[in-house]
């Protein structure tokens, strides 16, 4: 599973993160995820950040922005790799 797991879930919640997670794969490229979320059509990047190591994490929101909306954390690797999808917050 490519997501970092998180309590305080659903059943119908895991299934629509299992089905969002899906659509990645570690080694993606940073493009490649960009180009995922463009075709769903809701997403919008919000912030991009670089941690001391060298990876990047990439925050994405629904194009809503509503309170409440989820929002997505993809951490990359140095070379632009995904090593990881956090689940969403609120």
């Amino acid at each position: 599973m490519l997501f970092v797991s998180c309590s305080g879930t659903t059943a119908h919640d895991l299934d629509k993160q299992a089905a969002f997670e899906a659509r990645f794969s570690p080694g993606m490229t940073e493009e490649e995820v960009v180009d995922i979320l463009k075709t769903l059509g809701d997403y919008r990047l919000t912030d991009t950040r670089q941690l001391e190591n060298g990876d990047v994490i990439l925050t994405f929101r629904t194009q809503s922005g509503e309170w409440g909306s989820p929002v997505y954390y993809f951490r990359f690797s140095p070379n632009h790799e995904l090593i990881v999808l956090f689940p969403p917050t609120v």
